[in-house]
């Protein structure tokens, strides 16, 4: 894409006469990459900003995946802003407003902070998931009341701690002409990428697909019994754990997504931070495709919401026609269950357990009502 713009100049003769000499148009190009960030932060804005009403104008209480997702959509929303492409200075004053540009504007710390966010809240997501099909006694400690809030603050403060770096390796250049990012020696710098490589982007992967991965096991376990079982209290239960199934297999595809978008940029400047690849690799074609496709992640969750979700259609719907929205959207009993009748299930189970004198265990937990004598006789 590109704009013509005419340059002027204003020229007094000694008469005064003020003749105005125009000169040929010069042409402004804009670059792919910064069509594509704003395309994705428009999108990205609008998607997330979608999410957050639906949750937020919810008439139900909401649960605690409510909440996480929630969290998920505003640093999602945030990042969509922070990416919106920016005029860069010719020139930077001395002094601390080119140095506050240079660590707060030029490293993007504000985007990479709420990126960081909505890493930590997918984590997140992933184990309350897993704690609450696992673990149901411990789920109501941990997920109860205020305590996803308290989680939530202690994400963005522990994102912020990551990306304080920022503040100590950006600096103006001299003379004062442009930003620059020093690492005080080369081995901080290798030491430095590989601890940020495995902070923002290996640990939590492995936790989240791990997390995701023995949810679904565990649910696959208990859908088995129940059908094994075949009676009359196994039909709604039955209908609980499918429910439940779908919404974590949406959310496990939102961690897949989050793989694949950010797999190649993070592989990409880890290369650079240890000296495989040089500091133009950064600006080239290539690793701007791959930070492009990592940008995508911000705006993708919207669409897995719409394309797996039926109750999330139908909050749309209602947002749209400006009806109250009913019902419950990411509970994964969906309408008519709750969390509360997936832990009497689990209660009676354990109390059966006990009244045979053994103590529950991680099998005796996954198992529902009336297969707790199966699973003590084999203890």
């Amino acid at each position: 894409m590109e704009s013509s713009t005419f340059e002027t100049e204003t020229y007094y003769p000694d008469n005064g006469t003020e003749i105005i000499l125009e000169e040929e148009p010069k042409v402004v190009f804009w670059a792919w990459f910064q069509m594509m960030c704003l395309f994705l932060a428009i999108v990205g804005f609008l998607g997330n900003l979608l999410v957050v009403l639906v949750i937020i104008r919810q008439q139900r209480r909401r649960t605690s995946t409510d909440k996480l997702i929630l969290a998920l959509a505003v640093a999602d929303l945030l990042t969509s802003i922070f990416i919106i492409p920016i005029p860069t200075p010719t020139s930077l004053p001395y002094g601390v407003l080119g140095e506050l540009y240079c660590k707060v504007i030029y490293s993007s710390v504000c985007m990479w902070i709420s990126i960081m966010a909505s890493v930590f809240s997918l984590i997140m997501i992933s184990g309350e998931r897993y704690v609450a099909v696992c673990y149901p006694f411990r789920y109501q400690r941990l997920f109860a009341g205020y305590r996803p809030d308290v989680i939530l603050c202690v994400i963005w403060i522990v994102s912020f701690i990551i990306n304080t770096n920022s503040f100590y390796v950006s600096f103006v250049d001299t003379p004062g002409v442009n930003c620059t990012v020093k690492f005080p020696t080369p081995e901080f710098q290798m030491f430095f990428g590989i601890v940020l490589f495995l902070v923002e982007y290996l640990i939590p992967v492995i936790i989240m697909l791990l997390a995701n991965v023995y949810t679904i096991r565990a649910l696959n376990h208990q859908a088995r019994s129940l059908v094994a079982k075949r009676d009359k209290r196994s039909g709604p239960a039955l209908k609980l754990l499918q429910a439940r199934r779908k919404v974590i297999e949406m959310l496990f595809i939102v961690v897949i997504i989050f793989v694949i978008c950010w797999t190649p940029d993070q592989i990409g400047y880890l290369a650079f931070n240890i000296g495989l690849v040089e500091v133009d690799f950064l600006y080239s074609p290539v690793y701007r495709s791959f930070v492009a496709l990592a940008f995508c992640n911000s705006c993708a969750n919207p669409f897995i919401y719409a394309a797996r979700n039926p109750n999330f259609r139908r909050a749309l719907k209602e947002l749209v026609m400006f009806s109250p929205i009913g019902g419950s959207i990411f509970n994964q009993g969906g309408p008519g269950f709750t969390d509360r009748f997936e832990l009497s299930q689990t209660q009676g189970t354990i109390r059966g357990v006990l009244a045979n004198g053994r103590k529950p265990s991680l099998h005796a937990c996954l198992e529902v009502p009336g297969s707790s004598q199966k699973t003590a006789s084999t203890m």
